[in-house]
């Protein structure tokens, strides 16, 4: 499948270089509509129509948001278009697939069975954009545990800075670390902002509690490198081998308790898309 090509959604730019290096893809070209075309995440309506477009086996890996805008009826994301997304949510999006066949594939069996109410099937691929040999095992356990989230701005609900923010007191032997917005320290939180990944990776590695707080998710990368880190994983979506809650007390019980599971790291398989293999 040497004319397979990548397109990335705006939505997930940062992701782009990353996502060609990892995958060995080239970028599909803006006036390209003859190649097999593997789309990494559905956002906006010039994701739709290039979707549309395209004359060549199409290929769509769900990168988290994308499902839930789908669910909602938004085509023109949630960012500055909302008004308008909200404005023709009550026509059916997804019965585009109907018509324009392609094969899906997302991160986790919540996704799965979200897409599955649309009557679109998909096959669970967990997704790592990094080089796996940059993270080797080296968990050791702390008397006083060093917890890290990571969010955006203007997101900080949804990425759960302010459970940090309400549960931390409650945990006084606990430091939570949270990455890539700005805020107030605490006696025991710490905002570090956007930082380079490369200061990021080699921080995180001191640490033992990867947390993801989300409530609608992919695979983040939180909880992937958490995973290859033999580090202690919380996420609030359920995924196989990993903590999971649904209650503030049950997420504080696990910051307590919870200990590494090394089973995970072999479990989990990253990037195996059938279709990679042969590119």
């Amino acid at each position: 499948m040497n004319n397979l090509k990548l397109r990335v959604s705006s939505s997930i730019a940062s992701f782009r270089e990353k996502a060609e290096k990892i995958w060995r893809l080239e970028p599909r070209q803006i006036d390209d509509f003859t190649s097999d075309v593997f789309f990494f995440g559905l956002y906006h309506l010039s994701d739709w129509e290039t979707f549309m477009k395209c004359k060549g086996k199409r290929y769509v890996c769900w990168a988290g948001g994308d499902v839930r805008n789908l669910l909602m009826g938004y085509a023109f994301s949630d960012g500055i278009e909302l008004e308008k997304s909200k404005l023709f949510s009550c026509l059916n999006w997804h019965k585009i697939f109907k018509i324009h066949k392609a094969e899906h594939f997302v991160e986790n069996k919540d996704e799965q069975k979200k897409l599955a109410r649309l009557g679109i099937k998909a096959k669970i691929v967990p997704t790592f954009l990094e080089d796996i040999n940059n993270f080797p095992v080296c968990y050791k356990p702390a008397d006083k545990p060093n917890v890290y989230i990571s969010a955006r701005k203007g997101q900080e609900k949804e990425y759960g800075v302010y459970t940090i923010q309400k549960i931390a007191p409650k945990l006084p032997n606990h430091t939570f670390h949270i990455y890539g917005v700005d805020g107030k320290n605490t006696k025991n939180i710490i905002f570090h902002g956007n930082i380079p990944l490369e200061q990021f990776n080699s921080e995180i590695k001191g640490y033992q509690i990867a947390l993801r707080l989300n409530v609608s998710d992919g695979f983040s990368e939180i909880l992937s490198k958490g995973i290859l880190l033999g580090q202690i994983c919380i996420t609030r979506i359920k995924y196989p081998l990993i903590n999971n809650y649904k209650t503030e007390k049950q997420l504080i019980k696990l910051l307590k308790t919870a200990r590494p599971n090394l089973k995970a790291r072999e479990y989990y398989k990253f990037n195996q898309f059938p279709f990679l293999r042969s590119t």
